[in-house]
């Protein structure tokens, strides 16, 4: 026990792969969702959809959930989505959930055809073929302000 305990003190003193893999793997989510909210701004379909796991993801919109194909994910970016006319994230936290994985949660506001809306954002992140991958993603509809009279 008196080993493992200065086994752990030197690690923090004098820094540990294992101890700072979570830092870096927050690290990596941060740039990883300024990132993406530069996607979409731009509109960049093909860099958006990119992001998502190549085996798939979960993605629940409005309260519905489904698993999509990537595949799926690719042709939906081409083909039904449309870019909005600004974008922010609001108040991320990151969370490491272990050395390859994080939870990202927070909200985002998207101006577009329907106006302003405000959004709840979770996104579960995990490395695959040595980058972070959306595999979960939930957007929740909280506010909106209509550009209609």
């Amino acid at each position: 026990m008196k080993r493992l305990v200065l086994v752990v003190m030197a690690a923090v003193v004098f820094g540990s792969p294992v101890l700072a893999r979570p830092q870096s793997v927050l690290a990596e989510a941060q740039e990883f969702m300024a990132g993406y909210a530069r996607d979409i701004v731009r509109g960049d379909r093909s860099a958006l959809s990119s992001r998502y796991d190549p085996g798939g993801a979960f993605v629940r919109n409005g309260g519905g959930r489904e698993f999509a194909p990537h595949g799926r994910i690719v042709e939906d970016y081409q083909k039904q989505w449309k870019p909005p006319s600004t974008f922010g994230w609001r108040d991320l936290h990151f969370d490491a959930a272990g050395r390859n994985a994080v939870v990202v949660n927070g909200r985002f506001v998207w101006s577009g055809a329907n106006g302003m809306q405000t959004f709840t954002y979770i996104g579960f992140l995990r490395r695959r073929r040595g980058k972070l991958t959306i595999r979960l993603e939930d957007e929740t509809l909280v506010s909106a302000t209509s550009l209609q009279p």
